[in-house]
């Protein structure tokens, strides 16, 4: 689950895009835990800046690099990091696929519905997509102010979401604005939302805003400690 959960932060930060010059965004999710009484909220930082970008919720700071190649995941409360390269990145979102159904059923079917709604200022049209377990009702507009460059540097880092990027390239000339996702899994129902809450475009952000900051200790990565453990298995 650790390996979902991971991939999960990741996507959400590439869900938006690339941008040219520097943005800053909110947005909340709510999700709905099966084993647990209600719902949990976060609110999630995101900042862009051309090939970099930086997100922050109340437990986790994710960093990617596009020109380093190099993701880092921060534990501000336990000072420690994980890093990953995009070739790891890729083999995180084959095993995530893999552990939600075969190749077959993982196949996108998406449908521009002719749903429409307003969520905060902006006026939105809803697309279905169901890939395997999972269903999503995105609520897509064109009028947030920020750049279209869209789904364009997933495509490049991302080969496993390669199918679902095209589809979505093409039916997409807009903005999420708010998803519904819902995932049936091993007989449980998981499900969440996520609304955009705030776009600004700002002038600067400090130096150093996009580095690993100092006093950090580094951690195996999921696919590092699934290596070691086949490594210890063999040796014994």
């Amino acid at each position: 689950m650790q390996i979902l959960r991971i991939f999960a932060i990741v996507l959400m930060a590439f869900a938006i895009g690339w941008s040219q010059g520097i943005y800053y965004l909110e947005q909340e999710t709510r999700v709905q835990n099966p084993y647990q009484q209600g719902s949990k909220t976060t609110l999630q930082k995101i900042w862009y800046a051309k090939d970099k970008m930086r997100t922050e919720d109340p437990q986790t700071t994710t960093i990617i690099r596009l020109d380093l190649n190099k993701i880092w995941i921060l534990n501000p409360a336990e000072k420690t990091y994980m890093e990953m390269g995009m070739e790891e990145l890729e083999a995180m979102g084959q095993m995530a696929l893999g552990m939600l159904g075969n190749a077959e059923n993982m196949k996108p079917v998406v449908t521009r519905t002719k749903n429409t709604k307003k969520v905060g200022p902006w006026k939105a049209y809803e697309l279905q997509i169901v890939m395997g377990p999972i269903t999503q009702h995105i609520w897509i507009s064109r009028d947030v102010d920020f750049p279209l460059e869209y789904y364009k540097q997933t495509l490049k880092a991302m080969p496993s979401l390669k199918q679902i990027s095209e589809i979505l390239e093409k039916e997409v000339d807009g903005i999420p604005v708010y998803t519904e996702s819902t995932m049936e899994m091993m007989g449980t129902k998981m499900s969440s939302t996520t609304e955009l809450k705030k776009v600004e475009k700002i002038s600067s952000l400090p130096a150093n805003f996009f580095d690993l900051p100092d006093g950090y200790i580094k951690k195996l990565n999921p696919i590092q400690q699934m290596k070691q453990r086949m490594q210890g298995g063999q040796q014994k």
